[in-house]
């Protein structure tokens, strides 16, 4: 069976296992780059994760944004001097697996120099490795502030990210896509790291897996060797589709886990509603408080939902909230450093060893990225009035252009009687729902629908039955309605078509 998943790339790293327990500490790392506000400076930002036995964290660490002190330096190679130290802020840990992972941005100065190379070296890698344990690693970043002519403005790297450690389960096929972002909206291409500058140790560390360059996707069947596996990747931009010459090139290296499982490939974990579809991009605004409900799915129980989240994301433990579900609530509030793209990664684990696909959502932050919403007077029929029964036509508006989804989005109709779904419609599809363009607005049509005299009814929607083509947005979803009392209508009696016979009184 095949198993597809996407991995967002952001500055990140990995951690080992912990029944690869070890003295070996480093897990894996990413650095991206965006020239600063003033001279040739840029500003860096990483994400890098260790043995947490070696940078410990937990959940007061986490609240507090404590400093911790890292280990090594990104050091100029070629073309300036000096280094910044890779301190970080820890986001995120696991107990089980042993990891600690963080992220962090610096200025830099590189003085009067343009073009140039960073690079951070060092060892050990996570012992138990198929290729590479306890060895070096090179994750080298090149850097070229000249002004672009096609855009006027000096370039930034891609950006990216992934959980601390891709779990594939043996036997199963897998396919999973490496998600990049460019902010200057540049073609994005991802290629095997290689030679010693590049990969040191790790070179060619995943065998058997296929790599699609064009789409960043990575084609694994889990046949071979069970056990630990790094993978060591550079992702590059180009000014267009035939352009041979990369702007800039970053580095991404994490481990993949292969472990044996009795379960079958489809039984895994799952994420059900609420939480955000995989590739989902969701409005934030700065300094106010966002909060995310992820609930998984498994018969088997929940053992954890591990995250890779932004800096000052809180987490609450794993609750039961019925039979086969699991959740964790989330709670961030973005600052103005923070606007922008920002990358949330989860993944749940099941008591039996068995691990969902991983799934990540974009957290567009202030600017013009705001979500499209419904603008109340807009709706038709109005919420509150009376309708005919044979009433088939609604019809609501946005505040941005809007477009139709492109994967299954539902509109319900229910009977607040009961609270029972009397007619669903599923917007990317159905030819009864209609997105006109220019008009921000979304028509939908019922057919043969049974409604009731004197009966109250209400509409629910999916989150994303609208998806924002403002500019600069990245393709922000609809907020899902579930408030039963925002579009609410009743069957009226209306006109009776009927003869009444009236008897006169006796004289």
């Amino acid at each position: 069976m095949m198993t597809n998943f996407t991995l967002f790339f952001i500055p990140l790293i990995f951690i080992g296992l912990f029944h690869y327990g070890n003295s070996s500490h480093f897990r894996g790392a990413i650095f991206t780059w965006t020239p600063a506000s003033v001279g040739n400076q840029i500003e860096i930002s990483w994400r890098i994760s260790w043995r947490r036995g070696t940078q410990y964290c937990d959940d007061t660490t986490i609240a507090n944004q404590q400093l911790l002190s890292g280990e090594g330096t990104l050091s100029c190679t070629n073309g300036c001097s000096g280094g910044v130290s890779l301190r970080f802020r820890c986001t995120d840990f696991s107990v089980s697996e042993d990891w600690t992972t963080g992220v962090n941005t610096v200025t830099f100065d590189p003085s009067s120099n343009t073009i140039f190379v960073m690079s951070f070296t060092g060892g050990n890698w996570i012992g138990g490795l198929h290729i590479g344990s306890n060895g070096r690693w090179a994750l080298p970043m090149s850097v070229d502030l000249t002004v672009r002519q096609d855009t006027g403005r000096a370039n930034s790297s891609p950006v990216s990210s992934v959980t601390p450690i891709v779990r594939l389960q043996h036997g199963c096929n897998h396919t999973f896509t490496i998600p990049v972002n460019d902010p200057d909206g540049d073609m994005v291409r991802c290629r095997w790291a290689a030679g010693s500058s590049e990969c040191s140790s790790v070179c060619n560390g995943f065998p058997n897996a296929l790599l699609d360059e064009e789409s960043c996707t990575l084609n694994y069947n889990a046949v071979y060797s069970t056990g630990l596996f790094a993978v060591a990747l550079m992702i590059e931009d180009f000014g267009n589709q035939s352009s041979t010459t990369p702007l800039s090139m970053i580095p991404v290296q994490f481990l993949v886990e292969v472990f044996s499982n009795p379960g079958q490939c489809d039984a895994a974990p799952e994420f059900v509603y609420p939480t955000p579809e995989d590739g989902s991009c969701v409005g934030v605004s700065e300094n106010e408080t966002f909060t995310q409900t992820i609930v998984a799915q498994s018969t088997d129980g929940i053992l954890g939902i591990d995250t890779v989240s932004p800096l000052g994301f809180l987490k609450s433990e794993v609750v039961q909230i019925d039979g086969d579900l699991f959740s964790v609530d989330l709670t961030w509030t973005p600052t103005t450093n923070q606007i922008g793209d920002n990358i949330l990664c989860y993944t749940a684990e099941s008591t039996t060893g068995q691990t969902s696909p991983q799934t990540c959502i974009r957290l567009a932050v202030g600017g013009e990225q705001a979500p499209p919403n419904i603008v109340p007077n807009s709706l038709e029929p109005q919420s509150g009035t009376e309708v005919l029964s044979d009433h088939s036509v609604y019809a609501m508006m946005f505040d941005n252009d809007v477009v139709r989804p492109t994967s299954p989005k539902f509109i319900n109709i229910y009977d607040a009687s009961n609270k029972m779904i009397v007619y669903s419609i599923d917007v990317s599809s159905s030819p009864d729902v209609l997105y006109p363009t220019n008009t921000r607005s979304v028509e939908f049509t019922t057919r043969n629908m049974s409604l009731q005299i004197n009966r109250a009814y209400y509409i629910l929607m999916d989150p994303g039955v609208a998806i924002s083509t403002a500019p600069g947005s990245c393709e922000l979803e609809s907020p899902a309605i579930q408030d039963p009392s925002f579009w609410t209508f009743v069957i009226s009696v209306g006109y009776c078509p009927c003869v009444i016979e009236v008897q006169r009184p006796n004289p």
